[in-house]
């Protein structure tokens, strides 16, 4: 993995990891901050410059675009001007899975990029697919969703709207000849007033998940459920899905770390610590939202930041580790809290333990409220498997 880091006389960055083998293709994560200003026009301004500047050190045009997720600090005022600008609007030519939800990025700024890009020796075979991006890899269809859910009249519960948003998944699913069951790589679930709502969205997830073989006898999916807000006040769960269509079952393992973690099962979730996805020539890890938990669910470090930001991470080095990975190998990172005074502390962390990863600090309270930090990431690592194509 290689790291760069870019800066502009404004105050605005960009953090980027890159992997690549021999004449294979490039994965690029760009996490791009905006220099300081006192309005949305101007950081979000600063935060397009510093993406091109980035773009433009890096030789990656404008079609090696496949997925960006925007943080927003206050969405229902700053949506639709995002919508408007080159970052957020979706180019039927150029289509880009564009996730935006609020979660304002720490300190104290309006927005927030991470951006994702493969270069290789040919143009990419995207199109856009429903709300997100079909991306053509050989013989698999790499479906990127984003902004799921009801758009018109949404339902007043968080579990009529799980599972709305989740039909609108099945749907696109559906189109590409792939199921919830066996394609499906890693969902991002956003609730809004998550210690008020996330009670429903679990029970619908778990019935649904039931409906489609998916029990603690079979697998779940990783995840993340975490705090977050769109535009629109009504929406009260968006659903964000990563699958790949043709996938085969070999290809898959699901992780585990039983000397730190338990199944999610054991407190009455349904989802997967975290999960391998092989190819020929590289590994994919993707590791779910991850606090400082024992083996029995039990919250550790009740009250202490500092001992459960050195647990959260702890127990993501071992689901790592499970998959052949290290903390080097990681392409990017998020880590989520609930209290954003806490952020000194988590950034000095980061930069003793983390200094090449690009990873951002958002404001995003976390499902027990007494976790006060949250993290996941993605991992890429070398493979060599002639199983399997090459990504």
């Amino acid at each position: 993995m290689k790291s760069l880091r870019l800066n502009r006389p404004d105050g605005a960055s960009a953090h980027v990891s890159r992997f690549a083998v021999a004449g294979g293709a490039e994965e690029v994560h760009l996490h791009v901050l905006p220099g300081e200003g006192p309005s949305f026009e101007q950081q979000l301004g600063s935060l397009e410059a510093m993406y091109a500047a980035a773009l433009g050190e890096l030789r990656l045009d404008a079609s090696t675009a496949v997925f960006r997720r925007v943080f927003l600090s206050d969405a229902a005022n700053q949506e639709q001007r995002l919508r408007l600008s080159e970052l957020g609007a979706r180019d039927g030519g150029n289509p880009v899975a564009l996730s935006i939800i609020e979660q304002p990025p720490l300190p104290e700024l309006k927005v927030a990029l991470w951006a994702y890009h493969v270069r290789g020796p040919h143009r990419l075979d995207k199109r856009a697919t429903g709300s997100g991006v079909a991306l053509r890899r050989g013989d698999r269809t790499h479906l990127y969703l984003t902004q799921l859910g009801a758009t018109e009249s949404p339902a007043r519960s968080s579990q009529d709207q799980t599972r709305e948003a989740f039909d609108a998944c099945l749907r696109t699913l559906g189109e590409h000849r792939a199921s919830l069951s066996h394609d499906v790589i890693r969902t991002w679930l956003f609730v809004q007033g998550i210690d008020q709502h996330y009670q429903g969205m679990v029970t619908a997830r778990r019935e649904l998940f039931e409906r489609h073989g998916l029990t603690n006898a079979t697998h779940y999916i990783a995840s993340t459920g975490i705090e977050g807000r769109p535009a629109d006040h009504r929406r009260l769960v968006v659903l964000d899905a990563y699958a790949i269509a043709g996938v085969e079952s070999g290809q898959i393992r699901h992780l585990t770390a039983t000397d730190h973690l338990g199944p999610t099962s054991e407190y009455g979730v349904t989802f997967e610590r975290g999960t391998r996805v092989a190819h020929g020539d590289r590994a994919h890890v993707f590791i779910s939202g991850t606090a400082s938990i024992d083996p029995k669910g039990n919250t550790l470090h009740v009250g202490d930041l500092e001992g459960q930001t050195r647990r959260a991470f702890a127990n993501v080095a071992a689901l790592l580790d499970d998959a052949g990975a290290r903390v080097s190998d990681i392409a990017q990172l998020l880590v989520y809290l609930r209290d954003p005074a806490d952020r000194p502390f988590v950034e000095r962390y980061l930069q003793q333990f983390h200094p090449d990863t690009p990873a951002f600090i958002l404001r995003a309270p976390v499902c027990r409220p007494s976790w006060l930090v949250e993290v996941e990431c993605i991992a890429i690592t070398p493979n060599d498997d002639s199983r399997w194509p090459s990504f």
